[in-house]
Formats: C-alpha cells, sequence, structure tokens
C-alpha cells in the first residue's frame, strides 16, 4: 500500500530543489542576507539539490536530512524575523522575499511531513511504475510550485490586508 505522505514528501524535495535551483542561479539575495560569499551561498545549494535526489533516491535517511534541512531553514528565518530583518532571506534567489511568519511555519510543517516520512517511508520511485503515481508526481510538482508563490506573494498580501485605508 503507498504511503498517503507520499505527495507531501515529494513536494517538499521539489521545494527543496527550486530553492536550490533559485539560489545557484542568483546567489546574491541569499549571500546578502546571510551575509557570507556567493560561493558559499552555492555549497548550500548544491546541498539542497543532493538532499532533493537523496530524499526521491533513499527516501527513509533523505527525509531525516531534509526535515533537519527545514528546521535549520525555520530556525534562520524566525532569527530573521526576531531581529526584524526586513531585507530578503534569498530563499528562493529573489531580493523581493523577506523573512515571513508564512515561511517558518511553511518549513516547520515541511520538516514534520518529513520526520514523519522517515517511520512510514513513501517509495517515491517505485510510485512511477503505474500511472497514478506519475500523476501524484505531476500534483506534488505544482504544489512546489504554489508553495513558492505562497512563500513570495502571501506575506505581503496579508499585510496590505490589514492596512488601514488611507
Amino acid at each position: 500500500m503507498p504511503s498517503v505522505l507520499l505527495p507531501l514528501l515529494l513536494t517538499a524535495a521539489g521545494l527543496l530543489a527550486i530553492s536550490g535551483v533559485a539560489k545557484l542561479r542568483k546567489p546574491a539575495p541569499a549571500a546578502a542576507a546571510l551575509a557570507v560569499p556567493e560561493q558559499l551561498v552555492r555549497a548550500g545549494a548544491v546541498v539542497e539539490l543532493g538532499v532533493a535526489v537523496l530524499v526521491i533516491a533513499l527516501p527513509g535517511p533523505g527525509a531525516v536530512v531534509a526535515a533537519a534541512l527545514y528546521l535549520c531553514f525555520a530556525a534562520l528565518v524566525a532569527f530573521q524575523l526576531r531581529a526584524r530583518v526586513t531585507t530578503s532571506c534569498g530563499c528562493l534567489g529573489s531580493a523581493d522575499t523577506p523573512p515571513s511568519r508564512v515561511h517558518v511555519v511553511l518549513d516547520v510543517a515541511l520538516a514534520l511531513v518529513c520526520g514523519a516520512s522517515a517511520f512510514d517511508t513513501p517509495r517515491p520511485l517505485a510510485a512511477l511504475t503505474h500511472g497514478a503515481g506519475a500523476v501524484v508526481w505531476i500534483a506534488a510538482a505544482a504544489a512546489a510550485w504554489m508553495l513558492v508563490a505562497g512563500i513570495e506573494l502571501l506575506p505581503g498580501a496579508l499585510s496590505a490586508y490589514r492596512r488601514p485605508a488611507e
């Protein structure tokens, strides 16, 4: 019986892949946010991509590593929020994505999904052997892209909604 966590784990892996590729393409925002050289950001991006592949190839250990990585991301963004950082966290290679509570909640939720997947290990590659599995992969990829849009757009939309009319 396939694990109900498969689509969520694939989404978590997809978001790591999207974030890693974005930072490889545009490391400057993350380098500025972390005050580190761009080469270090690129190395971190390669780690993210490697973890995404590990989640797919060896989902048990990969899920544990991904959970730890997402907890680190949550802690970093929470630290930035506490320090009242208003510039981009650089997580998605964008200079327009400031840290937000939405981002922290998402990172913690994905860490929990990955942690749970370590105990009820989905089999991402085995899912591709039937048509329904391919649909799950496609849906997870779409969900990862929607999470990217949510991280980028939702905080601004929520703060605009709370502003009093002028």
